[in-house]
């Protein structure tokens, strides 16, 4: 399984939320499953990135890691896309720099059936800027819904990214649809989600009402700087 966390310049001022992210890593429970985490440097700062370096020099996880930078700012599909051409897994999981999974994360996520599926998601929690959970976001009805009216007008993720994170994503089903289209900016992730349903015209997405996903509410983040 590849876990990818990409930092850009966008970020450069919330390096101080990546140590927590490496501890989450960290923290995982795996037991025998191999795994990497690939970390994409995306055209920092030079102080940012010596402060990426020393964050990752004192890295104990079982996931591999693998540290690359790229020359310049490329943005998130290109440098997303970059990770998965570096990796060997074959379920991706993206995880923002700024955020955190939960010690159960993988081994939740894996014990369900990938085979039949694209991509799996879950509840996830919002949390303030130290962490601290302010609500839970519960997926199910959207989900259902989804299910339901997958290939007619109605289908909610024709309007509203309810998957959000954490997704994990089969990788054979991600090189069937080349990746985050690299010439968007902004919305990849929706249309990521789009052609991956796209796949197949029965449901194919997988949902565990289990939480396994730490949302920071940044307020230097992309999401609050549009």
């Amino acid at each position: 399984i590849l876990i990818e966390s990409s930092v850009a310049p966008s970020v450069n001022t919330s390096i101080k939320y990546f140590e927590d992210c490496k501890k989450s890593i960290e923290s995982l429970y795996l037991a025998a499953v191999e795994s990497e985490w690939i970390v994409i440097n995306d055209g920092c700062s030079e102080e940012s990135s010596k402060k990426v370096q020393n964050i990752l020099s004192t890295y104990k996880g079982k996931p591999k890691l693998l540290y690359e930078s790229l020359s310049h700012n490329q943005g998130l599909s290109t440098a997303r896309n970059y990770a998965v051409s570096k990796s060997s897994g074959k379920y991706i999981l993206f995880l923002d720099a700024d955020d955190c999974l939960a010690k159960h994360t993988i081994m939740t996520m894996l014990n369900c059936c990938m085979k039949v599926v694209s991509l799996l998601f879950s509840d996830s929690w919002d949390c303030d800027e130290e962490m601290n959970v302010l609500l839970r976001r519960r997926k199910r009805k959207l989900f259902d819904l989804h299910v339901r009216y997958k290939g007619t007008k109605y289908d909610p993720l024709l309007y509203f990214d309810f998957v959000y994170q954490p997704q994990l994503i089969k990788r054979s089903d991600f090189d069937a649809i080349d990746g985050f289209n690299e010439l968007l900016h902004l919305g990849e992730d929706v249309d990521l989600l789009l052609r991956l349903s796209d796949l197949s015209k029965q449901p194919n997405f997988a949902y565990v009402s289990i939480p396994t996903y730490k949302y920071r509410n940044n307020p230097e983040g992309i999401c609050n700087n549009l």
